[in-house]
């Protein structure tokens, strides 16, 4: 949704993937940890069969502007095989023997059933002590922005 992060940002509805990161408060934070069913919201892609994914590679991690919202780049961490044109990449440019790259800042992750407990565990502390992490908190301000834009 047009605002969803902020004034004019991003300024015109943008679709990611829910394993993209944006770049909020220094850290990437998955977009499926933003999604609050109201300015961030899960895609319904009912008149859809296939969805295409673009990515934009750099030789480092960065991140760029996506209709006004900080968006990283394609993080290349392994080979490229889960890649529908892996071949068609190789043919052009060889086998990629680069090391993995670096993430551009610190991501923000719930791995598996611990971490899952752990973010619900400070999401129930934070109202005596706030113990969110930049993710719960940038999700907080989202829903409250949808919700004075409801106004």
């Amino acid at each position: 949704m047009v605002n969803a992060l902020g004034d004019q940002n991003p300024h015109r509805d943008l679709y990611l993937s829910p394993n993209h990161s944006l770049f909020i408060d220094g850290y990437l934070t998955l977009v499926e940890w933003l999604v609050n069913g109201r300015s961030i919201t899960l895609a319904t892609m009912d008149d859809c069969e296939v969805i295409d994914y673009f990515h934009i590679e750099l030789e480092t991690h960065q991140v760029v502007f996506a209709e006004g919202a900080p968006a990283e780049t394609l993080l290349v961490t392994r080979d490229r095989e889960s890649f529908v044109n892996f071949v068609d990449y190789e043919r052009l440019y060889g086998v990629d023997k680069r090391p993995p790259m670096k993430p551009f800042a610190s991501i923000i992750k719930y791995k598996g059933s611990r971490g899952e407990v752990e973010r619900l565990l400070r999401l129930a502390i934070s109202p005596v002590v706030d113990i969110r992490d930049a993710s719960q908190r940038a999700h907080d301000r989202n829903a409250v922005r949808a919700e004075l834009a409801d106004r």
